[in-house]
């Protein structure tokens, strides 16, 4: 999309809505400056995370997560209801807005980060539906984008370890799906690179998406 050499930044911040308020302030930049910066960050204390055009109360359970003292709030960007806990690694991409919106594109280069990552750990994974990334039809990486202030911000998960009774309690079965889905659970749908039998430590997954990262962008 661009050739402006490319920005590796591995920065978490105390919680995932800080670290949105960070994929804002990364992508304004872009813009205005004309870079390319793709960012790598841990998703921290847990919180339920839903796209911009979703009505809260259809995603989540919102009386179970006032219980458990679980924050909801929306980003800036579409896509579905994530939840984030310390074990999920995230990105986020951020570039100058080419002259031709092509949301496919955005999200198929992204998606060629991830299934290289997984690669390093031999895991062969595929795009399915519009911007997830899946092993054997199980969901690993949820991805949403944003056109907004001259940029184009794709960012995404990468599912390392999870607490399938957590999902299942904070978040309802989402009103739109993917084809591939098949109206499956959260447990029957999601899989994670602990349940994939990987065991690498954070730092070396990490390390691993951003390598692909260079690779690829």
């Amino acid at each position: 999309m661009t050739q402006n050499s490319l920005e590796i930044i591995q920065q978490s911040a105390a919680t995932p809505a800080d670290n949105v308020i960070l994929d804002q302030y990364y992508t304004q930049i872009c813009g205005k400056e004309a870079r390319r910066i793709f960012r790598t960050w841990w998703g921290g204390p847990i919180a339920v995370v839903a796209g911009c055009s979703e009505k809260l109360e259809q995603v989540a359970n919102l009386p179970q997560c006032e219980a458990e003292g679980v924050p909801v709030f929306k980003r800036f960007t579409g896509g579905g209801t994530v939840v984030q806990t310390p074990d999920v690694l995230n990105f986020s991409y951020s570039i100058p807005a080419p002259t031709r919106v092509n949301i496919l594109e955005a999200f198929r280069t992204t998606g060629e980060v991830l299934i290289g990552a997984l690669q390093q750990f031999g895991i062969t994974a595929q795009m399915q539906g519009i911007s997830d990334i899946a092993v054997d039809c199980r969901k690993i990486s949820g991805n949403a984008q944003a056109w907004k202030w001259k940029s184009v911000l794709v960012h995404g998960t990468l599912l390392v370890d999870m607490d399938i009774e957590l999902i299942e309690r904070l978040l309802l079965h989402p009103p739109r799906e993917p084809d591939y889905r098949q109206g499956r659970s959260h447990r029957e749908f999601l899989t994670s690179l602990r349940q994939l039998g990987v065991t690498a430590s954070h730092q070396q997954i990490e390390q691993a998406l951003v390598n692909a990262a260079k690779i690829t962008l």
